[in-house]
């Protein structure tokens, strides 16, 4: 698995969630994260919380999000929610974790819709 790592280039890595089988076992968190560090190395990583990190904050417990910067506090018993620019790129990481029957949870649509109100309005 070195040799890819060497082979491309590349500037963030998005990882997609299931990172461990059980986000509230510590031994596979502690593995996870040795075994990506010998593959990427410094490279930073955008994590969205799987099913896997679902419950006691796994996801956030494990990650440095610092300020998540969507204007609301939320819960992040269950994944985290956010968004970022690269470059002329706009990339939105939803909580999957936070839905009903109608969708994602009302707070999260609702930054949702914010965000991609105020990224259409950018003209950058």
């Amino acid at each position: 698995m070195q040799a890819s790592a060497d082979t491309f280039s590349y500037d963030f890595i998005i990882n997609c969630g299931d990172v461990t089988d059980s986000g509230s076992n510590i031994k596979q968190w502690s593995y996870a994260q040795n075994m990506l560090f010998s593959i990427l190395g410094n490279t930073s990583t955008v994590m969205a919380a799987g099913n896997h990190e679902s419950s006691h904050g796994a996801l956030a417990s494990y990650y440095n999000f610092g300020n998540l910067g969507n204007g609301s506090s939320q819960d992040t018993e269950t994944g985290v929610y956010y968004s970022f620019n690269y470059g002329k790129t706009h990339f939105i990481v939803l909580n999957t974790n936070d839905y009903n029957k109608n969708g994602l949870g009302s707070k999260q649509l609702r930054w949702l819709k914010a965000d991609l109100e105020e990224a259409n309005s950018n003209s950058n």
